[in-house]
């Protein structure tokens, strides 16, 4: 049973009812019927055991002399005490052309469509760790990244290629790589618990910030699946610092307007905060 990637699995031996989900292959993939083959050969070498040539005036002798030197080495390695022989190993490797490759790209086109190296994904969770997780950013950290650490004092002919995206990953790579780090530094995968976990430590790391925390609580259904009248608890997260609280001493005691439109309404005026005494410039 073929599947979409050009191999075979093997065929279900219990009857099912459901339908077997197959992959749609838009294109083939890099490597898809390429008679392309890498050959390797591991060879031991017993330095002990050789026949000299010398020795052997005819073909018959040789091969006499081969097929007793094997059947002592045959019963030796039979034995228990095969750590005693001297053995030497050699693995034979055999590259195809280049002119072998058939349906995908060789040479530096092949480096496209690679996967990222391991340090790349490291430096991309340390950077993460660190609150960097703009993609550009981390772009231009990678790229000095790989320029002065990986590939220092390497000459310019050896070092990738901007298009190899093993060290250079394209954005959607990147930002990919980017949420999986920031969900494997999340305390819980429910954001109200990672929160409640994050304030502890804001509040561990600054006593003077005060902090205002409201879980949203669900409504109740009653037995008729209709949901109850009984009001919603809203999500609420407020956060104060120190000099927040100052100014609001200050200029706030009697009256404080608070804007809600965040990036939503562009006014034409300044909008201003006015207490007894002074008027304060708040934001655009």
């Amino acid at each position: 049973m073929q599947d979409g990637r050009g191999g075979y699995k093997a065929k279900p031996t219990e009857p099912h009812d459901y339908a077997t989900k197959q992959r749609i292959l838009l294109q083939n993939s890099r490597k898809l019927d390429c008679c392309a083959t890498l050959q390797i050969r591991c060879v031991d070498i017993f330095d002990d055991y050789f026949l000299d040539k010398a020795q052997c005036k005819t073909d018959n002798s040789i091969k006499v002399a081969k097929s007793r030197i094997l059947k002592s080495l045959d019963e030796l390695l039979t034995n228990e005490n095969q750590n005693d022989l001297c053995k030497t190993t050699r693995f034979y490797v055999k590259l195809p052309l280049n002119s072998v490759h058939i349906n995908h790209p060789v040479g530096s086109l092949s480096t496209i469509g690679q996967y990222v190296d391991p340090r790349i994904v490291s430096k991309i969770y340390s950077l993460v760790e660190k609150n960097i997780s703009s993609v550009l950013e981390v772009k231009r950290w990678l790229d000095k990244y790989v320029e002065n650490e990986l590939f220092c004092g390497v000459p310019e002919s050896q070092k990738p290629r901007k298009t190899n995206r093993r060290y250079y990953p394209c954005r959607q790579d990147l930002r990919n790589h980017i949420i999986k780090a920031i969900s494997a530094f999340k305390y819980s995968n429910d954001d109200q618990e990672s929160l409640a976990h994050k304030i502890c430590e804001w509040q561990a790391k600054d006593p003077t910030s005060k902090f205002f925390y409201r879980t949203r609580d669900e409504i109740p259904e009653n037995q008729d699946g209709n949901k109850s009248q009984s009001k919603e608890k809203k999500f609420l997260f407020i956060h104060q610092e120190l000099w927040q609280q100052r100014l609001l001493e200050r200029y706030g005691n009697d009256l404080v307007l608070m804007d809600a439109t965040y990036k939503i309404t562009k006014y034409t005026t300044l909008l201003r905060l006015r207490s007894h005494e002074h008027w304060i410039q708040s934001c655009r």
